[in-house]
């Protein structure tokens, strides 16, 4: 064989896959970025619910999926209301079930229980419809969770979904609320700050692709270092007192500290196709009390030609 004819069979090789990852490159350009809450829980006492409103008046089409921090999968149930939507201020479930019939000696009780369907993961939105859903009731407790929204845009078209989210968990006769904002993925992102004004706070990396992604931690006690050949723009670098590289699985996610060992400021420097960075400030969680007065007695039905008070 020539090379001549070598180099054109190569060439007439590369042609359909160079045709096949620019088909691929415009599939992924046409869904919208990952939309993230994360920081959920799930077990006995705590449940998480997340809700996505279509903002449009078109139908849309989405995948939404929960993970657990080593990115394995979780169960998600899509809340079906009996009636009408119930006001976002109240109470949508109790967390622990009871088989139907058997009383309950808890304060959740009290709290109104929607029917919940199993959910495959991909669903379509009618114009202006709101779902919700659940991560999926554990009896053992599940931290650091995170529900990840797909939209699947159309050519042209921009992404509609609003999605929101929130914790609630029973502690005795209270139930404590605490929201989760939305966050979009990005590529690379990075956070840096002084402890001082975060002190108590934690970061969340979410790794919201399938591909691994890295985290380099930097907590320094406030000097700084430069190497001319090294660093051209002239910047002063935060000298690490105590640093730290994370590999984050795919679809996995991770907490850190933003205060340690007596550290004065924290920097997190990111490389991941699909990352979301998340601050999360200790913050007095919204506590919801419920009591039932077991002296309020109700009357019963007036008998007839008795007269009313």
């Amino acid at each position: 064989m020539e090379w001549g004819d070598s180099a054109d069979h190569s060439l007439e090789e590369m042609i359909p896959v160079t045709l096949m990852l620019a088909a691929l490159a415009a599939a992924a350009a046409s869904h919208a970025p990952a939309v993230v809450i994360a920081a959920l829980h799930t077990g006995p006492d705590c449940f998480s619910t997340i809700s996505a409103t279509n903002l449009s008046g078109r139908a849309l089409a989405a995948e939404i999926q929960a993970r657990i921090e080593t990115g394995a999968l979780l169960p998600l149930e899509l809340v079906v209301q009996p009636g009408a939507t119930e006001p976002r201020s109240e109470p949508r479930r109790a967390p622990r079930r009871v088989p139907r019939g058997q009383a309950r000696d808890d304060a959740a009780a009290v709290y109104a229980e929607p029917s919940l369907a199993p959910f495959a993961g991909s669903l379509t939105f009618a114009p202006h419809e709101r779902k919700s859903f659940r991560l999926g009731g554990l009896q053992e407790a599940v931290g650091d969770a995170w529900v990840g929204v797909w939209e699947d845009d159309p050519a042209g078209a921009r992404p509609a979904l609003e999605v929101e989210g929130y914790v609630e968990c029973i502690a005795g006769d209270q139930l404590r609320t605490v929201p989760r904002r939305a966050a979009l993925a990005m590529r690379n992102p990075w956070f840096a700050e002084e402890v001082s004004d975060n002190d108590g706070a934690m970061v969340a990396v979410v790794n919201a692709s399938a591909q691994a992604a890295l985290a380099d931690l930097c907590y320094s006690a406030g000097n700084l270092y430069f190497v001319p050949a090294e660093m051209p723009d002239g910047r002063l670098a935060p000298l690490c007192s105590w640093s730290e590289r994370v590999l984050i699985p795919p679809f996995g996610s991770r907490e850190f500290p933003v205060s340690r060992e007596g550290a004065t400021a924290f920097a997190l420097h990111t490389r991941g196709d699909s990352i979301v960075l998340l601050l999360l400030r200790p913050v007095a969680a919204g506590v919801r009390e419920y009591h039932v007065d077991s002296s309020v007695h109700f009357g019963s039905e007036v008998p007839p030609g008795h007269p009313e008070k």
